[in-house]
């Protein structure tokens, strides 16, 4: 197993955008000041995963995994299927 950087990017983009909300653990903080500090898009094409999905012919999921802000719904998980909300 290796360290997984999208999800460590992922959660701290969250905790960042949660700030206010009351203390935060040392792991919450260390996740939000490095996804404020690094550019996301480069840090998730660069990472292990990010490469093998580009060489898998699956470059574009990795750079809309790097877009921020962008959905208005949230998906549901029914059925083995993620739908809108």
């Amino acid at each position: 197993m290796r360290p997984c950087v999208e999800d460590q990017l992922g959660a701290g983009t969250i905790v960042a955008a949660l700030s206010g909300y009351g203390r935060l653990s040392a792991e919450a903080r260390l996740a939000a000041i490095a996804a404020k500090s690094i550019d996301i898009a480069e840090a998730l094409t660069e990472c292990s995963s990010g490469r093998e999905l580009a060489s898998a012919g699956h470059g574009n999921d990795v750079t809309l995994a790097a877009q921020l802000d962008t959905s208005s719904t949230v998906p549901v998980l029914r059925n083995g299927i993620l739908e809108d909300l």
